[in-house]
């Protein structure tokens, strides 16, 4: 006898061994099938009587809008009983095989043996197609990865693995109503036309990340932990899986976004994109850890610096771009310019609760980033924290120079109604010309009933400016008030004049 046909005859007896192992396995498992199948036979008999009786009862309860809750209530019972079922099923196809199995082997007939591997693999695929995974076919599946891998076949068998659950997770994927991702993105291509996308990435994002690749990650690692060195079988296959399922086009048009058109809005994109980003951020780091997830780790640092880079070099324009508009001229009518209107509006969105922690950490990153290449240098964190709150600075030294001028442009003129000029009749003495304090304060009341009606429709959407313009609006009737009483015309008023100035500052 050769040296070769030593060899093959140890495999033989080493694989026949694994196969006496597995058989009892398979048994101990057909004993177990056999007590249970007729119980289950009776209760899917069951479960097709109950189905049956419920969609009857669920055309009746239509009318009270309770039919979706029957479905609820029924699909997790019907998912167990068929789950039970395929168990059942499986269990029996797979004794079945490893008995033929074990049997050709003995008998030393290679070419049958050879299908009757190929019989198992179908097997294998066949288990490997379901969406869900209980104990038993967790085990089923590691005992076929056991026989084909101790028979030189794992190489065949991680192939059928990865092209099986590759269909199964790409199938779900295309159910998501990706169209989206189809679209031509360029820097001419504004950012509020994809409002609605961004939000349904995020979701799918989630989605894809924390249910259908956490799935995957898990059950990889189940079934190929088949050694003490077998880490890198698994990885490697859920590595493949999470490239070449769809994950990646999903991934992608986060960066596609900041190629579009830089602008004011896009910032508060990028900071919804870090934010997703950030949320997952466990995830990827538990799930894309290792040498073989080295392409979706790039993609991801990648991402994360496109994002970052652009948010800041928008946040940074910003008070150059406000620079720019601010020496426009005021509506004619006394709204609101569209400028401070959009600033207003910008910054509160800017500045919310879930914007604003975003906003800092990106900023933080930024700094972490741009130090080492430029070094930290004395005092550069402190430089950097006031540069960026010199933007929020601007905005409040924005908002101040706008109310002031709003003050000096409508109330504080009629403080020149209640003039002194022209008031006393005598050089050096103190009578009074009643007739013309009269005038002046008939005319302060005109206008300032005209400018209370012209102004009393007007909104401040910042809470904050609304309240320092209100208070701005009561010290300066207070002021008017104080005038008055210097000039003794408080005396003189009537009646109608004194409800003025007491309901002027509520109504301010």
């Amino acid at each position: 006898m050769s040296m070769e046909e030593s060899h093959k005859i140890d495999d033989l007896i080493a694989a026949r061994e694994i196969l006496k192992s597995s058989i009892e396995k398979s048994r101990d498992i057909a004993i177990a099938v056999d007590e249970t199948g007729s119980r289950l036979k009776e209760k899917t008999h069951n479960l097709a009587y109950l189905q049956a009786a419920t969609k009857n009862m669920a055309c009746k309860l239509a009318v009270y809008e309770i039919r979706d809750h029957i479905d609820r209530a029924i699909g997790p019972a019907a998912a167990v009983l068929n789950a039970s079922w395929t168990w059942f099923t499986s269990c029996k196809i797979r004794s079945r095989q490893i008995l033929v199995l074990l049997e050709l082997q003995g008998k030393g007939e290679s070419g049958v043996l050879s299908s009757a591997f190929h019989k198992l693999e179908r097997e294998y695929m066949h288990l490997l197609t379901e969406n869900s995974f209980p104990e038993p076919v967790i085990q089923e599946l590691q005992s076929i990865t056991e026989v084909l891998a101790a028979n030189d076949r794992l190489d065949r068998c991680v192939s059928i693995y990865t092209q099986v659950r590759i269909e199964n997770v790409r199938a779900n994927v295309q159910a998501l109503n990706l169209e989206y991702l189809d679209i031509q993105l360029s820097e001419i291509v504004s950012v509020q036309t994809l409002e609605g996308y961004i939000d349904q990435w995020d979701k799918h994002m989630e989605f894809a990340v924390r249910h259908l690749l956490q799935k995957e990650h898990r059950l990889c690692s189940e079934v190929y932990r088949i050694g003490s060195s077998s880490d890198d079988v698994w990885m490697n296959c859920f590595a493949k899986i999470a490239t070449q399922c769809g994950f990646t086009d999903i991934f992608d048009f986060g960066t596609k976004i900041c190629k579009c058109k830089k602008e004011a809005i896009k910032l508060l994109r990028l900071l919804k994109i870090f934010s997703t980003l950030d949320r997952l951020r466990l995830e990827f780091n538990h799930l894309f850890d290792g040498k073989f997830c080295v392409e979706i780790q790039n993609q991801t640092r990648h991402l994360v610096r496109k994002v970052v880079d652009g948010a800041c070099e928008i946040f940074w324009e910003l008070v150059v771009q406000v620079e720019m508009q601010r020496a426009s001229s005021p509506p004619p009518d006394g709204s609101i310019p569209r400028l401070v209107r959009f600033v207003t509006d910008y910054c509160n969105q800017l500045l919310e609760d879930e914007n604003s922690s975003i906003l800092v950490r990106v900023l933080e990153i930024h700094n972490n980033q741009v130090e080492p290449e430029e070094g930290p240098g004395p005092g550069r964190n402190q430089a950097w924290r006031l540069n960026g709150e010199s933007w929020l600075w601007a905005y409040e030294e924005s908002t101040e120079y706008y109310a002031a001028l709003y003050m000096r442009e409508s109330w504080e003129k009629l403080l020149v109604l209640l003039s002194e000029e022209d008031i006393i009749l005598f050089p050096g003495g103190r009578a009074v010309d009643r007739n013309l304090v009269k005038k002046r304060i008939c005319s302060f009341c005109d206008a300032f009933d005209d400018m209370y009606k012209k102004q009393s429709n007007w909104i401040l959407c910042d809470k904050a400016l609304r309240w320092k313009t209100c208070q701005r609006i009561v010290e300066a009737i207070v002021r008017l008030i104080r005038a008055a009483n210097a000039l003794d015309l408080i005396r003189i008023k009537n009646a109608a004049v004194v409800n003025h100035y007491s309901s002027s500052p509520a109504a301010a």
